[in-house]
């Protein structure tokens, strides 16, 4: 039902939904949040926490995501990106 909500809102409203800062700022970190969400869930069975902390679980690794969007993946990124446009001269040096 969620999912179904969602493609009527995005029809109904276009692209609007899509381009706003949050939506676009969750699409970017949900590598992060693929990466991490596993693990995290691993850590959490090894301390044995319930089902109950569900909501709690998807708020926190989403917020997780987003940090390590921010300050992990992005600045990788770029830095990638500034090494990847040296000239051959410049790599060999």
């Amino acid at each position: 039902p969620l999912f179904a909500a969602l493609i009527v809102c995005i029809a109904v409203l276009g692209n609007r939904v899509l381009e706003h800062r949050l939506v676009a700022l969750l699409g970017e970190a949900s590598f992060a949040l693929y990466l991490l969400h596993v693990p995290a869930g691993n850590v959490l069975r090894v301390f044995g926490a319930s089902d109950a902390y569900g909501a709690a679980y998807i708020l926190g690794i989403t917020l997780i995501s987003v940090i390590v969007f921010k300050y992990y993946e992005e600045p990788a990124r770029i830095a990638l990106r500034s090494w990847s446009r040296r000239s051959p001269a410049q790599l060999a040096a």
